[in-house]
C-alpha cells in the first residue's frame, strides 16, 4: 500500500492547490449514527447513513483546509495522526483509503456543495464481520 501523502501549491495571486492521498478513513456504525474517522489526519465527521458520513467527511476536510489556508496559509498545522486510543477503537481490522484533491482560491467566505469539490478519488471502508470492503463514493 501507497505511504500518505499531502501536497499544496500556492501561486503568488494566493490561490492554492491542495492534495491529499492515501489517508485511511475508518467507517463504523456507532448507535443510530455512522462515524467517519481519520487515521494520518485527526478529523472525524458522522452521520445518520453511511453515504451521509462519507459526504459530511468530504465536505468538512475541504471546509477545514480552506480555513488553514485562510489562517496559516498552509495545512502543515492540521497534518497530525489521529490519537492511537481513536482509530483502534474504529478499526477492527479493517484499514481504508481517502484520495482528494481541492482547489482553493481564498476570497470573501463562500458556501461549499458537494458538486463543487473533485472527490471521485475518495474511497471510503467499513468492517464487514471479519473482513472489509471499500465503498466509492
Amino acid at each position: 500500500m501507497s505511504s500518505p501523502i499531502a501536497l499544496q501549491a500556492s501561486s503568488e495571486s494566493g490561490d492554492h492547490a491542495v492534495g491529499i492521498a492515501n489517508v485511511r478513513v475508518l467507517l463504523k456504525e456507532d448507535g443510530q449514527f455512522w462515524v467517519a474517522q481519520g487515521v494520518e489526519i485527526d478529523y472525524f465527521a458522522q452521520g445518520e447513513t453511511l453515504e451521509q458520513a462519507q459526504k459530511n467527511f468530504g465536505l468538512g476536510l475541504a471546509s477545514t483546509v480552506r480555513l488553514y489556508l485562510k489562517h496559516h496559509q498552509s495545512i502543515g498545522p492540521m497534518l497530525k495522526w489521529a490519537p492511537v486510543e481513536v482509530y483502534k477503537s474504529l478499526m477492527d481490522g479493517a484499514e481504508y483509503r481517502f484520495t482528494q484533491v481541492s482547489l482553493h482560491e481564498i476570497a470573501p467566505e463562500q458556501d461549499l456543495e458537494i458538486a463543487d469539490l473533485p472527490f471521485n478519488g475518495i474511497a471510503f471502508g467499513r468492517p464487514v464481520g471479519d473482513a472489509g470492503t471499500a465503498i466509492g463514493v
